[in-house]
């Protein structure tokens, strides 16, 4: 999924991925991250998508202190179009549903799962960022830091 969003070297994907692990895998044990895979009899994996029960702070009318955010979704590229990418969104939203919730948001960075995203049912929002350092914009829209200059927040 990483490679294939571009602006990271492999080698900076696989110093993170032993983080992500870690972080998934905690969320997972709490309850608090659910994935859904769907797999080729041929290939294995071939799309998947999580949904994160992010903490909230409660606000009026809203008195909920998670709020349900899909992340993670990646279909393999001779899969594509093929609605599993729909498929699983809609199988997250199901879970997020059961739980209770009213509302699920997630970040499309691209027109093409912007317009799958759009067919499900899904609204555009606004989202800004602020770089303390602007050498992070490195691909436009997603903070990256250079790999020489990582920092340990």
């Amino acid at each position: 999924m990483w490679s294939a969003l571009g602006g990271r070297t492999e080698e900076e994907i696989h110093e993170h991925d032993p983080t992500y692990r870690r972080w998934a895998l905690n969320l997972i044990r709490g309850g608090k991250l659910f994935a859904v895979i769907a797999e080729s009899p041929r290939t294995g994996p071939v799309a998947s998508g999580c949904l994160w029960l992010q903490p909230e702070q409660p606000r009026p009318v809203m008195m909920v202190l998670e709020s349900p955010y899909i992340l993670s979704m990646f279909t393999e590229p001779e899969y594509r179009g093929h609605g599993l990418a729909s498929r699983i969104v809609e199988t997250l939203i199901e879970i997020a549903r059961k739980k209770g919730f009213s509302r699920v948001v997630l970040h499309a960075a691209k027109e093409d799962a912007r317009r799958i995203y759009s067919r499900i049912g899904f609204e555009p929002s606004s989202e800004m960022r602020y770089f303390m350092d602007k050498s992070m914009r490195r691909d436009g829209w997603n903070a990256t830091e250079p790999a020489a200059g990582r920092k340990k927040h």
